[in-house]
């Protein structure tokens, strides 16, 4: 099982506080590839584009820019583990309070 607890996400940097949020949410999955992908896309990315609109940042931020070196970080880690990087083929589940 793989689990990403964005407990905070340092959308601009990671060390600096005031380039973070505090979105709460967590990710599990048993696809260490998918997870990532839906962490970047649902939670990292929407954090980046609301608080540094129009930035370079969201095109780094952008799992499926392709261009971008998260997106290339992914299709190699898919390619040699065999992860999905397609959300068609991902269920996810939502849980607010």
């Amino acid at each position: 099982m793989n689990i990403i607890t964005a407990e905070w996400v340092g959308y601009g940097s990671r060390i600096d506080k005031e380039q973070s949020s505090r979105p709460r949410a967590l990710v599990a999955s048993t696809d260490a590839v998918a997870a990532d992908y839906i962490a970047a896309k649902h939670i990292l990315l929407p954090e980046t584009i609301k608080n540094m609109p129009g930035s370079e940042k969201c095109l780094l931020n952008d799992p499926d820019n392709e261009d971008g070196p998260f997106h290339k970080f992914l299709v190699y880690a898919s390619k040699e583990t065999g992860g999905i990087l397609d959300e068609s083929f991902i269920s996810l589940y939502e849980n607010t309070p």
